[in-house]
């Protein structure tokens, strides 16, 4: 008797497992980057920084290339992984069905040399002691498409999470294809501004904090689940 298999697959940014932010940041001006280093940088609500509002930080990180991949350090966000590879294979026990976990990482927007991509598998590979296969892809967040992670995906995380919803909300694609089943892992930051102290109160009154809020508003389209920055932020054991 044969036993059927199924993937558990998630799908990650290289932009995740990396601090491709405090990265930016160092290129770009290494005194805000000392300061950051000296604030309570993984606990930030914002990706605003010493003389840096968020508004201009996102134009510089929308510029980011291969070269800050060597001032980036890995984050927390392993640790996600490890739990994700080890939940899926102890649910063999529940299922008639083997259930193979695989990490999926989008490589976007780095254009990496198959070199540099076997570099990149076979880190993750050991982080899960290749107990997981691990894969890349490269995929625009226009190409990410709702349809597409439906068909793909069991769950899917972003640093950018609000850029994908804008996106795929303005063309009409969540509205075709929604995906209330597919985990969203996305960190808790606010995006351009933070709410004001109205914004705040009214949101507070509903029993739910500004990120509660975000989760069931978008429910419908996608079960987007938010964790502390400090996931996406450069591990400090290292």
């Amino acid at each position: 008797m044969t036993t059927d298999t199924k993937e558990s697959n998630l799908l990650v940014e290289l932009d995740c497992l990396l601090d491709t932010r405090l990265a930016v940041l160092y290129r770009h001006d290494i005194k805000a980057f000392e300061k950051a280093m000296k604030s309570q940088y993984p606990g930030r609500v914002i990706d605003a920084f010493s003389g840096i509002n968020a508004t201009e930080f996102r134009k510089l990180y929308k510029k980011r290339d291969k070269s800050d991949l060597k001032n980036a350090l890995g984050t927390g966000f392993v640790s996600v992984i490890k739990d994700f590879t080890i939940s899926t294979l102890q649910n063999n026990l529940d299922t008639p069905f083997r259930m193979a976990p695989v990490i999926t990482i989008n490589t976007y927007p780095y254009d990496l040399t198959e070199k540099e991509l076997e570099l990149v598998i076979m880190s993750i590979a050991r982080k899960t002691k290749e107990l997981a296969d691990v894969t890349v892809v490269n995929i625009s967040p226009e190409d990410l498409t709702p349809l597409y992670i439906k068909s793909m995906y069991s769950m899917v995380a972003m640093y950018d999470y609000v850029e994908w919803l804008e996106i795929h909300s303005a063309n009409g694609n969540l509205k075709k294809t929604t995906c209330p089943d597919i985990g969203l892992l996305a960190p808790e930051l606010f995006y351009l501004d933070l709410p004001s102290k109205e914004e705040i109160s009214k949101i507070k009154a509903t029993g739910k904090s500004p990120f509660e809020a975000m989760e069931e508003l978008v429910s419908p389209l996608i079960a987007l689940k938010f964790m502390p920055a400090e996931f996406f932020s450069m591990d400090m054991r290292q």
